[in-house]
């Protein structure tokens, strides 16, 4: 049923952040952290890999994403709730 909601409900691919403000509504976020992932960084990329250079042809590729710390009540252990987006 939840596989179905999202489908039809939330999910509309010419808007994608629909999905992650539905996600949010009603959460009450204390503080976000931006991750972002790229593959042609000067530094822990992809592009300096002898294999890759040699052999692979990757394609260089970037990701990114949020890790909010919500306001709501900590888990049983007494830690923070956090949501990755």
């Amino acid at each position: 049923m939840l596989y179905q909601r999202f489908v039809l409900e939330l999910f509309d691919p010419t808007n994608p952040l629909a999905l992650l403000k539905a996600a949010v509504q009603g959460v009450n976020i204390k503080t976000a952290t931006v991750l972002t992932l790229d593959t042609a960084l000067a530094t822990g990329g992809i592009h300096n890999i002898p294999f890759v250079v040699k052999r692979a042809n990757a394609t260089p590729t970037n990701a990114g994403g949020v890790l909010d710390r919500g306001t709501g009540r900590p888990d049983p252990q007494g830690n923070p709730q956090f949501m990755l987006q």
